[in-house]
């Protein structure tokens, strides 16, 4: 996957991305803004120094790479599902217990 080219393409040598209609993309600018690049910054840790990573290539390396991303990200987001749940559960203990004449 050449990403320098595409890149190139779509950016011209001011740096300034190119909207559909030939001015700069505004939105696209301003969702970057709020969300920010798609890989996250930090490198992700997978098994560094273990006798299987001395015998892969670039290329695997790379995809276990990815896959440790995809893990890290999915095990964050059932994190954030199970503080959603605790603070469902909190709020309606909170709401028998007014109920009941408690606290």
């Amino acid at each position: 996957m050449k990403t320098g080219a595409v890149q190139s393409a779509c950016t011209p040598s001011s740096g300034v991305q190119i909207g559909h209609n030939g001015g700069p993309d505004m939105e696209a600018e301003r969702l970057f803004a709020l969300i920010g690049p798609k890989s996250p910054d930090e490198p992700v840790v997978f098994d560094c120094g273990v006798d299987w990573t001395l015998a892969a290539n670039d290329d695997e390396l790379l995809h276990v790479a990815k896959i440790a991303g995809r893990i890290q990200r999915r095990e964050a987001a059932i994190k954030e599902m199970r503080k959603d749940i605790k603070r469902v559960r909190d709020r309606c203990i909170r709401r028998r217990r007014r109920q009941k004449g408690k606290d």
